[in-house]
């Protein structure tokens, strides 16, 4: 029978519940998903096991509450003070549009929902898009398109897109590219383009925290870019303030920070 009271008995459960408060706050800091893990029921359970493990010895339960403490010290940095902002405000590049004539306007996804309709961002983008190509008469409109499948349905955003071409009365050539699995992806996709071997210019249509490196990417393919960040309806970045809105900016700011440093390894940027 096992003593409830035996000091081993209680380290474990409260490694076990430390644990799980740590596997708690990388999420919220967007440790997950800034390294692409999408596995979360595993990362919990790997996380309660060794904390349960850690508990038994009280110098490894000192090592997992210091690590528990720094977590909740870069919640309370992240979250009261300015330094998320900071820290995003390089990553947006946001040029003139005046720079010279541009021969399309190229609007990235930027997800889409199991209910067939784009998430906020790719809407965020394609609106800013359409905005650029109607102040740009002539230039051709690419817009990237997600198709998937789940549990044997196909999930997909091209009626939604549709539906929104069709209120804004667009009357420019669309091409499209489907399913591409990453920003370096989708820039190889528009440069297999026929279409593409006439552009001198593109405009680039993205989020705001991720113009730096998606207009890098489409350089480093050959196009020459005039980069534009679309409003962004998914979270303040220009004038965070309350302790939600700097976490999500820092989540932002994590995940393309893990991304350009994916991209440069592999010689992308």
């Amino acid at each position: 029978m096992i003593d409830r009271s035996s000091p081993r008995v209680v380290g474990a459960v409260t490694g076990f519940v430390v644990g799980g408060l740590v596997w708690a706050g990388l999420d919220l800091l967007g440790i997950w998903s800034a390294l692409k893990f999408d596995f979360l029921v595993g990362a919990l359970a790997i996380a309660v096991i060794v904390g349960a493990i850690a508990g038994l010895w009280l110098t490894s339960r000192r090592v997992l509450w210091t690590f528990a403490a720094l977590i909740v010290l870069a919640l309370v940095l992240v979250s009261f003070t300015p330094i998320a902002p900071a820290l995003a405000h390089p990553l947006v590049r946001a040029d003139s549009t005046s720079s010279g004539k541009l021969d399309a306007v190229v609007i990235l996804s930027g997800g889409i929902t199991g209910d067939n309709a784009m998430d906020s961002q790719t809407l965020d983008r394609l609106l800013k898009g359409l905005e650029v190509q109607r102040e740009s008469a002539g230039s051709a409109l690419v817009i990237s398109r997600e198709t998937f499948t789940r549990g044997g349905r196909v999930i997909s955003d091209s009626a939604d897109q549709a539906r929104v071409l069709a209120l804004t009365g667009v009357t420019a050539p669309v091409l499209y590219i489907d399913s591409a699995s990453s920003t370096r992806d989708e820039a190889l996709r528009v440069k297999r383009l026929p279409a593409s071997r006439a552009w001198k210019r593109i405009a680039l249509v993205t989020s705001p925290l991720h113009t730096r490196r998606a207009c890098a990417v489409f350089e480093r393919v050959g196009f020459t870019v005039t980069c534009i960040p679309a409003e962004s309806r998914e979270r303040t970045i220009k004038n965070a303030e309350s302790t939600g809105e700097r976490l999500g900016v820092f989540q932002g700011w994590l995940y393309e920070f893990a991304g350009t440093t994916r991209y440069r390894m592999k010689g992308w940027i």
